[in-house]
């Protein structure tokens, strides 16, 4: 059926609602009713939104109660596959750094001395290691090909003292 005629099915080969955990945690039942709501109304992939709301190896500095465990991601994956949909995990990997950065492991690694201190320096080269294995964790713990990676939001990009030195050089 077709979404152009008043019915459940759009004619496109991707048909995406995102949920945001980022900003507010959801537990598992809400999830799942989400899904399962997302299925009935014809969409066939969820992108999940998550900034850094996953527990990974690389990751493990958030607590219980503010993060999504493995088995949390384990079972969001079996409500979508129920309900007929793939799910893309959206990361933030420049802007919209808080979930990182404001831990005090990963402190090192912000945009210091700028005004905008939610973001990762990028000539830092420990926020390339950090980057990496993060994203690799998420990709290992989903099955879909697609990963989103924002880049959005880097309102003081090269503004710290690191990123002018690199840009006068």
């Amino acid at each position: 059926r077709n979404l152009m005629n008043g019915n459940l099915r759009a004619p496109w080969t991707i048909r995406a609602v995102q949920l945001d955990l980022a900003r507010q945690r959801e537990n598992l039942k809400s999830i799942e009713a989400f899904i399962a709501f997302s299925g009935r109304w014809g969409y066939n992939t969820i992108v999940l939104y998550l900034e850094g709301v996953i527990s990974t190896p690389s990751f493990p500095y958030r607590s219980k109660e503010m993060s999504y465990s493995a088995e949390d991601v384990q079972a969001i994956l079996r409500m979508a596959e129920k309900a007929g949909l793939e799910v893309i995990p959206g990361l933030a990997t420049l802007g919209h750094a808080e979930h990182f950065v404001d831990c005090e492991a990963l402190q090192s690694l912000r945009e210091a001395g700028s005004w905008y201190q939610h973001m990762f320096c990028p000539s830092n080269p420990e926020t390339y290691q950090f980057l990496d294995g993060y994203v690799r964790d998420i990709a290992e713990m989903f099955p879909s090909t697609n990963l989103h990676i924002g880049c959005d939001e880097a309102w003081a990009l090269g503004s710290c003292p690191a990123c002018q030195k690199r840009l006068q050089n």
